[in-house]
């Protein structure tokens, strides 16, 4: 296996742990170039544009205040760039609403992905689209997968090329794009 194709499997492993972890999620997306991970929540309907900047406003305070405390808790003195807070878009002839939350992968954690995923799920319960519960065991499984291969896409986030993973039933299909689609 060529390192640019073991690369490329840790982001595939990485995306497909994720999704399977996270029903919550509709897509994520790795872009090299800039070392991201774009995360798509989907929604049935379209939000209220005042009850959606409420929402942003307390996802920066919750992304704050868990940057600080990771900051008081741990020797952690790496820049967090958050790369683009949560923001709406509506696809021309979708019926659905996605929610998109773009962020560097080279300080991002677990906890962190549990946060964000929560509060959206928090906020939307009634018309996020949600893909298939996983039984806790496998939970468990795919938790310590997303951990090893977060620890190697983390380690060279401009790697592992462009890839976009996305659920579609029982199923995560992740698939490499020719070029950059991880910015909207």
């Amino acid at each position: 296996m060529s390192p640019r194709s073991a690369e490329a499997s840790d982001g595939v492993a990485f995306l497909t742990a994720l999704l399977i972890r996270f029903p919550e999620l509709g897509s994520a997306s790795l872009g090299p170039k800039s070392g991201e991970i774009r995360l798509e929540f989907y929604l049935d309907r379209e939000i209220d544009a005042r009850r959606f900047a409420d929402f942003v406003e307390k996802f920066r305070m919750s992304w704050d205040l868990f940057f600080e405390l990771v900051r008081a808790h741990t020797s952690e003195r790496r820049i967090t760039r958050v790369v683009d807070y949560p923001t709406e878009t509506h696809e021309n002839g979708s019926e659905v609403e996605i929610i998109r939350v773009t962020r560097d992968l080279e300080t991002l954690s677990l906890e962190e992905l549990s946060m964000v995923v929560s509060l959206i799920r928090d906020r939307f319960l009634a018309v996020l689209i949600e893909g298939e519960p996983v039984p806790v065991a496998e939970s468990k499984y795919q938790e310590q997968v997303l951990l090893r291969s977060l620890d190697k896409v983390r380690s060279d986030p401009y790697a592992c090329g462009f890839l976009t993973g996305f659920r579609d039933e029982m199923r995560v299909l992740v698939y490499a794009n020719d070029k950059d689609e991880t910015c909207p």
